[in-house]
């Protein structure tokens, strides 16, 4: 089974939706998120999405605990939260801000018990820039690529990207 996480009424094709209403037939799940536990079997789940809902959780580790704690070994989730510099990543509903150092603190055991070690993180520049904006945001977004830790120092605020991307393969 592939579940979508936060699907809301776009679930992904060829996910099941889990959300906390049942916005439309295709989310099978209803459960409160913030309570950081998800419905299913330990080795459960064959692959996840969980696209732009961490942000809105009171304690997003418990879900990302989750999320490992049903994946079958092997498999992968990937999930997508807003950037912390971008200028929607700061509206009332949102709880919590992302960087590239956020998603670190897992693999660390004095913030983490579970340390989970995500296998790719991606900063990505928002897909809607268009004009000459487009061509100015190709070397901030080849120094995410190369040092995600350099442009969170130096360039954030400068060209700020849109989302992170990180995936965990169990």
């Amino acid at each position: 089974m592939k579940i979508d996480i936060g699907s809301g009424t776009k679930v992904k094709q060829g996910f099941v939706g889990l959300d906390k209403e049942k916005y439309v037939p295709t989310i099978k799940f209803v459960c409160d998120l913030n309570k950081g536990i998800l419905p299913f079997k330990n080795n459960s789940i064959e692959e996840i999405s969980c696209e732009h809902l961490l942000e809105h959780l009171n304690n997003p580790e418990l879900i990302v605990d989750e999320i490992y704690r049903v994946l079958i070994s092997g498999h992968k989730a990937h999930i997508v939260v807003p950037y912390f510099s971008y200028y929607t990543s700061h509206v009332w509903c949102h709880k919590n801000y992302w960087s590239t150092a956020c998603i670190k603190l897992f693999k660390s055991s004095c913030y983490h018990e579970t340390k989970i070690e995500f296998t790719k993180v991606k900063i990505s520049l928002h897909r809607e820039t268009k004009g000459i904006m487009s061509l100015v945001k190709i070397p901030f977004q080849l120094i995410a690529d190369w040092n995600p830790t350099i442009y969170e120092r130096l360039f954030c605020y400068v060209f700020p990207m849109a989302e992170i991307h990180f995936e965990l393969v169990k």
